[in-house]
């Protein structure tokens, strides 16, 4: 019998996969968001602009960490429900994968980096499509949000690096 622990390095490893693949097999645009200060405020002005004339899925609460990511590119998960909601994800992955489905134009995803190598982790996942990167700093984001007309760009708060 394997331990909790073994089961959720297992459960990232295939997420993980899973949202690349998923990724790679609907090109979704990328806006990935990060830093220290006001990344959640960013994203849901991000989404605010777009939701209402693209097909926009957005990071739900702190679904940001290894775990939160490929969820938030799997599906539109709000929480992590019962015991079976682990199959439930790895299921309806799989059969999307293999059956062409409906699936956001745009992903807005928030990167929190919390442990050294989470940001490593988390960029090996939703990076692929970022096309384009914008350094701004917290003070701009209303001129983000007015000017946003990029659809593949990547968001670094200059603070970050």
């Amino acid at each position: 019998m394997m331990n909790k622990e073994k089961i959720k390095i297992y459960l990232k490893w295939f997420i993980k996969k899973l949202a690349k693949w998923t990724i790679k097999r609907y090109q979704p645009g990328v806006i990935a968001i990060t830093g220290s200060v006001g990344k959640t405020s960013t994203k849901e002005a991000i989404y605010a602009v777009l939701k209402n004339c693209r097909s926009v899925r957005a990071t739900k609460g702190n679904f940001n960490n290894e775990i939160g990511l490929p969820l938030t590119i799997l599906g539109d998960y709000q929480k992590i429900e019962s015991k079976f909601f682990w199959v439930k994800v790895i299921l309806i992955s799989l059969a999307r994968l293999i059956i062409k489905m409906k699936y956001p134009e745009i992903l807005i995803l928030e990167y929190a980096a919390d442990k050294p190598g989470d940001m490593k982790y988390l960029l090996e996942i939703g990076w692929a499509r970022c096309r384009r990167m914008l350094n701004f700093s917290v003070g701009r984001k209303l001129w983000l949000v007015r000017n946003l007309k990029l659809l593949n760009l990547c968001l670094i708060p200059a603070l970050q690096f």
